[in-house]
């Protein structure tokens, strides 16, 4: 008896040793691989380098995934389009910018949208209102 109690608190240590391990790897993980993600990749090599995306989604013939993390105590988002099942574009925004996107896209006239974009900085109306460089901009359904 004694020893499946021992064996028992063997394995229990021993699951939630690899627990904490994959939590904590999966909870860092992305922010430190995502130097290493690279245009043209397949979807595999991003699936093993930054685990499953939080959300995914099909749109105009392109797969876009969402990673949802924390660098440096702060929320950022990265979407990475696929075309033709290999990267095509990274795009890493803080959830702010995000929040103030989603703004200014339900702008319902010029002058809503100029009203929204004076209350930004003078560096997010820069960074937010620049060409996009992805050939596809999310739905807003993924940033809700």
């Amino acid at each position: 008896m004694s020893n499946n109690l021992s064996l028992g608190k063997s394995i229990s240590v021993s699951v939630f040793i690899w627990i904490t391990a994959l939590v904590t790897s999966c909870a860092t993980k992305p922010h430190q691989a995502l130097e290493r993600l690279e245009v043209g990749m397949d979807k595999s090599q991003v699936v093993e380098l930054l685990g499953a995306p939080q959300r995914s989604h099909r749109q105009r013939g392109h797969d876009l995934w969402v990673y949802e993390y924390l660098q440096d105590g702060q929320p950022l988002v990265t979407r990475v389009t696929f075309s033709q099942g290999r990267v095509a574009n990274i795009q890493t925004l803080r959830q702010a910018d995000l929040e103030a996107q989603r703004r200014l896209r339900q702008s319902q006239s010029l002058e809503e949208f100029e009203k929204e974009a004076q209350k930004l900085s003078p560096e997010e109306r820069s960074r937010l209102l620049q060409s996009p460089s992805a050939p596809i901009q999310p739905d807003e359904d993924l940033e809700e």
